[in-house]
């Protein structure tokens, strides 16, 4: 009798795990994803507003990662470790890629901003983001 309870319990929690799992992976920063959108920018395309969606959550990722990362660097009390940490954090190849993205993608979202190109879910998703840019440039110029 409590096998026949036990199985749809499991069954329902690796369901569940399944489902916490695809929806990770599918949130993950994707640099293919960017690189396409960084050359459809490069060549002047207008993008959609799905694409705008995509550029966003990869923007916010790349915030995200670059937040954590300067982060960890100021929490160093020492200031010559934290600056030789950060010297390594500038040389270092996945930081700089994700620096570079976040450069391309702001200036892109900011100029559609700008233009009005930005729907409202997608605009009100840009402007929550703004504050984490101010703490990165506020991370990477003490460090």
């Amino acid at each position: 009798m409590k096998f026949k309870l036990i199985l749809p319990v499991v069954l329902l929690a690796v369901a569940a795990m399944s489902l916490i799992m695809l929806e990770s992976c599918s949130r993950g920063y994707d640099s293919a994803t960017c690189a396409s959108l960084t050359d459809k920018l490069s060549r002047g395309e207008s993008l959609s507003q799905d694409e705008y969606a995509k550029m966003i959550e990869q923007y916010d990722l790349v915030l995200e990662y670059l937040v954590q990362r300067t982060d960890s660097v100021m929490l160093i009390e020492d200031d010559t470790q934290r600056v030789t940490t950060g010297r390594s954090l500038r040389d270092d190849d996945e930081f700089n890629e994700r620096w570079q993205v976040m450069f391309d993608f702001g200036s892109a979202l900011y100029q559609a901003r700008a233009a009005g190109l930005l729907s409202d879910f997608n605009l009100n998703n840009y402007m929550e983001l703004l504050p984490y840019t101010e703490r990165i440039s506020r991370n990477m110029a003490s460090i």
